[in-house]
């Protein structure tokens, strides 16, 4: 069974962004590999610039993060965090449970 794109939005969305790639990297091939190569108008909002990703590129990216203001004040984007296990949450319960107990029941003889 083969998926169609005509059936599977996902499969839709994934080829028109490879269509709209392959096109920009095709006319940044035909003008002669520059830094920047926009993308159709149409895309403006919607792709941010493709370049080449090479080491230059690598240090570039890196001096303009360590002086943005937002990296000194701490306000890059961190990793996500580990979600809680399970037995985690569970035990977070218990011990919620347990201290609401224990906090009622000393209310009740003050």
């Amino acid at each position: 069974m083969a998926l169609d794109d005509k059936v599977n939005p996902s499969l839709q969305a994934a080829d028109l962004v490879a269509s709209v790639v392959n096109d920009t990297f095709l006319g940044w091939l035909k003008q002669g590999k520059p830094l920047h190569v926009s993308v159709a108008t149409k895309w403006y909002n919607h792709f941010e610039l493709i370049g080449t990703w090479d080491e230059a590129h690598m240090l570039r990216s890196l001096i303009r993060t360590i002086a943005s203001r937002r990296f000194a004040k701490g306000l890059l984007p961190s990793p996500p965090q580990r979600g809680t296990t399970k037995g985690e949450r569970k035990r977070m319960r218990r011990e919620l449970v347990k201290r609401k107990i224990t906090d009622g029941a000393k209310a009740c003889y003050r």
